[in-house]
């Protein structure tokens, strides 16, 4: 009997997350959401009441805090009237509205960002020129010019921001300044929303919690953001949300359609076209992936070709220097290589982190796409999930850090794994807290307290949602140990034992297979002890020993019970410390894995832990009468052994012989079948 307990998980996406009927309890008048709604909007309303203008942001932490617990503690409750489409949406357009009608001076991106469409207006395009060069002369009059940051460089804005900038320069050459302003923040805003209205979308189409959206739609820098400053992260948004909407709905055209107008307005994206076109491929078939690609790439060529000529590339990618040898704000890793002086490789800190930069994201990229590790029942949140991982990995390779670059990650939260948005959601809190640079602060406090508090939640949150975060990355262990053990599988009837949730089984796909573990709850398996497999002697062609031995409490024992019972093979894969140090480093490793793995058992400090070299299996196994066909390390930093043993009947032996005829005979009672399955064992 083959495992097959994921089939009915893997084939609906209402598994992504956890209905409101069987998640906490929902009550419309739970105190706890109205007292989180109440604190929520009172923290806003004082951020909003505040600007906030850089004079006011320490001061505005105090709000801003209230109001990110309340955003929390709304978030918990599951009160049931936030799954209503009418509160959350008139809700997060109300929000919007309230930053709309601030008037804050975090950002001077603004001046650039109406600079571009005045300038198209004219017939100019926004790359051709920087804005401090002498043929835009007559336009330095203005407050643009005098106002914006960096006139030296050239635009780097893609073409659908550059589609918004175009409505404010019309604004601008009627009405000038700060009209202009507004119009851009409304153009981003109404992006922004369009947004927000496609992931509710989303969510409903894979039968998720439509509540979880206000992780998003009601977070405080979101507001400031894109309503609040005008950034133009909107349009990205947008385009994120179409994105995620064509992956719940398995239509590659919306999918593709979603990512290039995320490429469009902000190009950073482009990252997530190799994990996009792996989970399109397996949910529609590569025939209508590619196909799907046509009508997006039609669109961008289209729109591109308005702002931007051929000569203009170059340029752009010129101006990308300003985010990898010039800039540097509230970066994580950065300011950590410069500090460490990394010019005697010979190369100068900014075009070393700049390839770094490059080749480590492009890498993640692939190595998501490949890995997946929450894509195999829901689709749709392995998408977020893996995106979500990527866009943080940009942030700590990156030289600077705005606090609007969350938006880069923050829409895929109500999509991605639970276990993820601990992180986040402190970066957003802290995000504000940056700002305290234009006060007079110093920097590198700041930003600090920004990565050191980011990663003391993901610790965290690790730590107490353990579960929850490796049961996915199993799935990817097991694949690769599957690969290790399927070049030596001999036969069509393998048996897993001590095979836990049966990842390794389902990697190796035989004909016929079957899990044995004494604290499985998987429908399916045979609950026993490998001490006393309830199996006749010789009756399935291959045993796997996966990180088992070492467990158990008499390994001996097991292993003479795997020898019994296989016809031709035992393949054993076992951590082998070669250090009384790194023998206590993998048991610590081992426990924290496997603490709340089944019933727990595993990670008790009591549960024994017999953890060999790789020359003390070796010598039980010939003790045991085995023959050694293969023993080696299959690879990776983890010191491992790969064990594959012959068993007496494979040579021709009569029925397993052994020293002392150990495994003559079954431990606890042989079956007549191997598929009989013993569910009260213990």
């Amino acid at each position: 009997m083959k495992d097959n307990s994921d089939a009915a998980s893997s084939s609906i996406e209402g598994t992504l997350t956890t209905r409101p009927s069987a998640a906490r309890p929902t009550r419309s008048g739970d105190p706890g959401a109205l007292l989180g709604a109440l604190v929520l909007a009172v923290g806003l309303l004082g951020v909003a009441w505040m600007g906030p203008t850089r004079a006011m942001v320490g001061w505005a932490l105090l709000p801003w805090t209230g109001a990110f617990l309340g955003l929390i503690t709304l978030h918990r409750s599951g009160a049931c009237w936030l799954n209503r489409s009418l509160v959350l949406l008139a809700g997060s357009l109300g929000l919007r509205l309230l930053f709309l009608a601030t008037d804050q001076d975090l950002s001077d991106d603004l001046y650039r960002y109406v600079w571009d469409g005045w300038l198209r207006l004219q017939g100019i395009r926004p790359y051709r020129w920087p804005p401090e060069d002498p043929a835009l002369a007559d336009f330095h009059g203005d407050i643009l010019f005098q106002e914006m940051n960096s006139s030296s460089w050239i635009s780097i804005y893609p073409p659908l921001s550059q589609l918004v900038f175009l409505a404010s320069g019309w604004l601008h050459a009627r009405d000038g300044w700060p009209t202009s302003a507004l119009g851009i923040r409304i153009g981003f805003t109404t992006l922004e929303f369009l947004g927000v209205l496609a992931l509710h979308r989303a969510l409903r189409v894979v039968g998720a919690r439509p509540a979880l959206l206000i992780l998003y739609a009601w977070n405080p820098l979101v507001l400031l953001a894109v309503a609040g400053s005008g950034h133009s992260e909107g349009g990205l948004v947008l385009g994120l949300g179409v994105l995620l909407l064509g992956v719940a709905r398995g239509q590659p055209y919306l999918a593709w359609m979603g990512w290039i107008l995320a490429v469009l307005a902000k190009g950073i994206p482009l990252l997530l076209a190799p994990l996009l076109f792996r989970t399109l491929t397996e949910r529609a078939g590569l025939r209508q992936t590619l196909v799907g690609m046509l009508p997006a790439g039609i669109f961008g060529l289209s729109l591109s070709a308005f702002f931007l000529g051929a000569a203009d590339i170059p340029r752009i990618l010129t101006s990308v220097r300003l985010y990898t040898d010039v800039f540097s704000f509230n970066g994580a890793l950065h300011p950590l290589f410069r500090a460490l002086g990394w010019r005697f490789l010979g190369l100068e800190t900014g075009p070393f982190l700049a390839r770094l930069f490059v080749l480590t994201t492009v890498t993640a990229a692939l190595l998501i796409a490949l890995l997946r590790p929450w894509a195999r029942a829901n689709p749709t949140r392995g998408f977020a999930t893996g995106a979500l991982g990527l866009m943080a990995l940009y942030l700590i390779l990156t030289p600077t850090v705005h606090p609007w670059y969350l938006l880069w990650g923050l829409p895929l939260l109500p999509l991605a794994a639970p276990s993820v948005a601990g992180p986040w959601l402190w970066m957003s809190w802290a995000g504000l807290s940056t700002y305290l640079f234009y006060a007079g602060f110093e920097g590198a406090p700041l930003a600090v307290f920004f990565w050191a508090g980011a990663l003391v939640v993901a610790l965290a949150t690790l730590h107490v949602q353990r579960e929850q975060v490796l049961a996915p990355l199993r799935q990817v262990a097991g694949r690769r140990k599957a690969g290790w053990i399927r070049p030596w599988v001999s036969g069509a009837r393998v048996l897993d034992v001590g095979g836990g949730e049966g990842h390794v089984l389902r990697a190796l796909g035989p004909p016929s297979g079957w899990v044995i573990d004494p604290e499985s709850v998987q429908p399916g398996h045979v609950r026993a002890l490998g001490e006393a497999l309830p199996f006749k002697d010789g009756s399935v062609d291959t045993v796997v020993l996966s990180f088992v031995l070492h467990h158990a409490q008499d390994p001996r024992s097991v292993l003479i019970e795997a020898l019994r019972v296989s016809r031709q093979r035992v393949v054993i894969l076992e951590s082998v410390p070669r250090s009384p140090l790194e023998r206590r480093f993998l048991e610590g490793v081992d426990r924290w894995v496997n603490a709340h793995r089944g019933g727990g058992g595993m990670g008790r400090p009591e549960a024994p832990l017999a953890m060999q070299g790789a020359n003390d299996w070796i010598r039980l196994a010939r003790e045991l009468g085995a023959t050694v066909m293969h023993a080696g390390r299959p690879g990776g930093v983890h010191p491992i052994l790969l064990l594959v043993l012959e068993s007496g009947r494979a040579q021709g032996g009569e029925s397993g012989r052994a020293q002392g005829g150990e495994f003559t005979q079954a431990r606890g009672g042989a079956v007549d079948s191997p598929v009989v399955l013993i569910e009260d064992a213990s």
